[in-house]
C-alpha cells in the first residue's frame, strides 16, 4: 500500500511539473508575440522645435504607424499647450506660426527636417517611422 502511494505521488508531482512548465512555456510565448505585436504598432519620433531664439525644445513621443512629421507636431503641440497655426494648399498643410512666432518675422519660416533633410512634400505627407528625428525650425528659407 505505500508502494502504491509512493508511485501515485510520483506519477503526480511529474504531472504537476509538466503542467507547470507547460503553462510557462506556452504563456511566456504568447506574451513575447503579444509585446512585439504591440511594439510594431508604435513608433518613437524625436520632435526638436527650434524657435532660432536660443530656444530649442525636444520631445519624444510614441505615434501609431502612419504618422506624418504634422501629426508628430499636433501631437506635441496639444500635450504641449503649444500654440500653432497652418495654410492649407492642394499639395498639403504648411506651417504658418508656432508658439506666436509668426512666418515672415526677422525674414525667416518655419521649415521642417526629417532625419536632417529638408522634404520635398508638406509636412502631413511626410511619413515617419520609428527612430525619426523631426525637427521644425525658423530660419531664413534657402529658396
Amino acid at each position: 500500500m505505500n508502494k502504491k502511494k509512493e508511485i501515485l505521488g510520483i506519477f503526480l508531482s511529474i504531472i504537476f511539473l509538466f503542467t507547470v512548465f507547460f503553462l510557462v512555456f506556452f504563456n511566456n510565448n504568447f506574451l513575447k508575440k503579444q509585446n512585439f505585436s504591440e511594439e510594431s504598432k508604435a513608433q518613437n519620433i524625436f520632435l526638436v522645435i527650434d524657435f532660432d531664439l536660443g530656444e530649442k525644445k525636444y520631445f519624444e513621443l510614441e505615434l501609431e504607424n502612419n504618422s506624418t512629421a504634422f501629426s508628430a507636431l499636433q501631437k506635441v503641440a496639444s500635450a504641449e499647450n503649444i500654440d500653432f497655426s497652418v495654410d492649407n494648399y492642394e499639395v498639403g498643410v504648411f506651417i504658418k506660426s508656432i508658439g506666436g512666432i509668426d512666418n515672415g518675422y526677422n525674414g525667416k519660416y518655419w521649415m521642417y527636417y526629417v532625419n536632417g533633410e529638408m522634404p520635398s512634400v508638406a509636412a502631413d505627407k511626410k511619413n515617419v517611422v520609428s527612430g525619426d528625428k523631426v525637427e521644425f525650425k525658423f530660419e531664413k528659407s534657402p529658396f
